[in-house]
C-alpha cells in the first residue's frame, strides 16, 4: 500500500514539473514576441486620399436693343447689339480629400477662371473649398469654407466661411450654421455670392488684361455679412414641414483700411415655412412663404428705415411616369416691393418711411433672358422637363412677369414705364450626357417686353456649356 502511495506522489511531481515548464516557455514566448502596442485593441484607421479636377466652359450672348440685333457701324466691322452683353467663363478646379473611416473627410479645392467679355480678359482664382466634415452619433458637423444652404434655397444658398451642424432623429432633422462672407472674395469679389446692395457692387475692376492697370488686385470691395440660421425638417408619411429662421448682419460700415460703407446698410431676419406635400404618387406640391424684417440705416443722413417684406415661391408638379422621366409644373412666385418708390437703379434705397422690397440670399429662376430679382414682381411659370433617355434630356419653360406696384421699379432698369405688365418669356434647352463625367448643355430664350417698356424689341439669348469631371 505504501508502495502505491509513493508511486502516486512521484507521478504528481513529474506532472507538476512538466506543467511549470510549459507555462514558463509560454511566458517567455509572450515576452519575446510582445510589441509596443496591442494591435487587437488599437487599430489603425484607413485613410483614403482622393484627387480630381473639374473643367467647365460656359458662354452666352444677349441681343436685342432699339430694334437692332447687330451693327456694322461700330468700332468693329460686325458687333452684336448691345455689344457688351456676351461673356465666356472658362474655369478649372483641382480638388483633393482625405477620407477616414465612416465617411469623415477633409477637402480642399482651388479654382482658376478666365472671364472673357467685350474688350476684356479677366483672370481670377480662389480657394473655393477648405473644410472638414465629421460624423457623430446624431448627425454631422462641418467646419470651414464650403457651400451652406437652407432647405429653402431661395432664401439662402452660397459659400461661407463658417460652421454647420446637423442633427438627425426619427421624424425630424435639424441643421444650423453661422458664417461670414467677407473672406470668400479676398482674391476677387467674383467669388462672393452675396453682392446685394449698391456698396457691395461698387467694386472697380483694374485687372483687365487688355488694358492692364494692376496685375493682382486683392481684397476688393465686397459684401461683408454675418449669417446665422436654424432649419427644422419635420417629415412624416407624405409631407415635409420645414420652419426656418435666418439672421443677417451687415458689418460693411465698420471702419477698416480701404473698406467703409458710408451709404446704406441693412440688417435683416427672415422667418419662413416651407412645405412639401405628396398629394398622390405623381402629384407633388411645394410651398415656401417667408417674411423679412429688420432695419435699413442711411449712414450719411443718420436715419433708420424699418424693413418689412415678404416672398412666396410655389410649384405644383405632375410626373407622367413612375421613374420621373417627364414632368410638368405650374409655378408662381412673388416678392414684395415698396409702393411709390423712386426709380433708383441697382440699389436698395427706398423712401424714408419703409422699405418693403423683398431681400433674399439664394436663387430664383424667373427666366433665362430677363433673369429678374424677386422683388416688386409676380412671376407665373409653366415648365416641361423630360429625361428622354440616359443620354439626352430637355426642357421648355414659359414665364409671364408682372409688377406688384406699377410706379415702382423692377430689377431690369429698362422697364421705364409705370405699368403692370413686364413681359413674356419662352426658354428651351437640351442636355447631352456623353459619360458620367462629360456633359454638354445648350440653352436659348426669347423675352418679349410689354407695356412696362419704351423699347419693346424682343431680346434673344443663347448659351452653351461644357462640363468635364476628371
Amino acid at each position: 500500500m505504501k508502495k502505491y502511495g509513493l508511486l502516486v506522489l512521484i507521478i504528481c511531481f513529474v506532472v507538476q514539473i512538466h506543467s511549470n515548464t510549459v507555462e514558463l516557455e509560454s511566458a517567455l514566448t509572450d515576452i519575446l514576441n510582445k510589441s509596443e502596442f496591442n494591435y487587437d485593441i488599437l487599430k489603425r484607421q484607413n485613410v483614403v486620399f482622393n484627387i480630381g479636377s473639374y473643367l467647365s466652359s460656359r458662354s452666352n450672348f444677349l441681343v436685342g436693343e432699339n430694334s437692332l440685333y447687330y451693327s456694322t457701324t461700330g468700332t468693329y466691322p460686325f458687333e452684336l447689339a448691345p455689344n457688351r452683353q456676351w461673356e465666356s467663363i472658362n474655369s478649372a478646379t483641382i480638388w483633393g480629400s482625405m477620407v477616414f473611416e465612416e465617411g469623415n473627410f477633409i477637402k480642399l479645392a482651388i479654382n482658376g477662371t478666365f472671364l472673357f467679355g467685350y474688350e476684356s480678359v479677366l483672370p481670377v482664382f480662389n480657394l473655393s473649398e477648405l473644410y472638414i466634415s465629421w460624423k457623430y452619433s446624431l448627425g454631422r458637423i462641418v467646419i470651414g469654407r464650403t457651400l451652406f444652404a437652407l432647405n429653402s434655397q431661395l432664401n439662402f444658398s452660397g459659400t461661407l466661411d463658417g460652421i454647420g451642424l446637423e442633427i438627425n432623429a426619427p421624424f425630424i432633422n435639424f441643421k444650423s450654421f453661422v458664417g461670414f462672407t467677407g473672406f470668400t472674395g479676398v482674391f476677387h469679389p467674383y467669388y462672393n455670392n452675396f453682392n446685394i446692395s449698391a456698396y457691395d457692387k461698387s467694386f472697380f475692376e483694374q485687372t483687365n488684361l487688355t488694358n492692364l492697370v494692376m496685375v493682382v488686385q486683392l481684397n476688393g470691395v465686397q459684401s461683408r455679412r454675418i449669417f446665422l440660421s436654424t432649419d427644422f425638417d419635420i417629415h412624416y408619411l407624405f409631407f415635409n414641414v420645414n420652419p426656418y429662421f435666418l439672421m443677417q448682419l451687415d458689418i460693411s460700415n465698420i471702419d477698416v483700411p480701404n473698406f467703409k460703407n458710408t451709404d446704406y446698410i441693412f440688417n435683416t431676419f427672415t422667418i419662413g415655412l416651407l412645405n412639401k406635400i405628396r398629394i398622390w404618387t405623381p402629384l407633388y406640391f411645394y410651398f415656401d412663404v417667408s417674411g423679412v424684417f429688420g432695419v435699413m440705416q442711411d449712414i450719411a443722413n443718420v436715419k433708420t428705415v424699418p424693413i418689412s417684406a415678404f416672398g412666396l415661391n410655389t410649384e405644383l408638379r405632375y410626373t407622367f411616369t413612375p421613374r420621373s422621366n417627364t414632368a410638368f409644373s405650374i409655378c408662381y412666385a412673388t416678392g414684395s416691393g415698396t409702393p411709390l418708390e423712386e426709380n433708383k437703379i441697382d440699389s436698395l434705397r427706398t423712401s424714408t418711411e419703409k422699405n418693403q422690397n423683398y431681400v433674399y440670399y439664394g436663387k430664383f429662376n424667373g427666366g433665362y433672358v430677363l433673369d429678374p430679382v424677386l422683388y416688386n414682381i409676380h412671376s407665373i411659370g409653366l415648365k416641361f422637363i423630360s429625361n428622354i433617355n440616359s443620354f439626352l434630356s430637355g426642357y421648355i419653360y414659359g414665364f409671364q412677369t408682372f409688377k406688384m406696384y406699377s410706379e415702382s421699379p423692377v430689377s431690369d432698369s429698362k422697364a421705364d414705364i409705370n405699368d403692370y405688365i413686364v413681359g413674356t418669356e419662352i426658354d428651351a434647352g437640351l442636355s447631352f450626357k456623353f459619360t458620367e463625367g462629360v456633359n454638354l448643355s445648350i440653352d436659348a430664350g426669347v423675352f418679349i417686353p410689354e407695356t412696362a417698356y419704351t423699347d419693346k424689341t424682343p431680346r434673344l439669348k443663347a448659351g452653351i456649356a461644357l462640363n468635364v469631371a476628371l
